[in-house]
């Protein structure tokens, strides 16, 4: 089953069909009340994760110094 959320700010308003069920663990593991919020955190940790992945890959990579 389907849910749709209409979160609106200053910015505008954007809809987004999500699986109630989803969006109901999602707050909960998050521990959060809101639907907006619970968005608003996994958005956040996507972008950190994907920072996180593109400066792992900028590091210089070591030689093996056993060689």
């Amino acid at each position: 089953m389907k849910g749709t959320r209409t979160e609106s700010e200053s910015s505008g308003s954007t809809t987004v069909d999500v699986e109630v069920h989803l969006l109901e663990r999602a707050k909960s593991v998050l521990g959060v009340r809101t639907a907006r919020r619970a968005v608003e955190l996994a958005l956040r940790e996507v972008i950190r994760r994907e920072r996180a992945r593109r400066d792992l890959g900028a590091m210089p990579q070591l030689a093996d110094e056993t060689e």
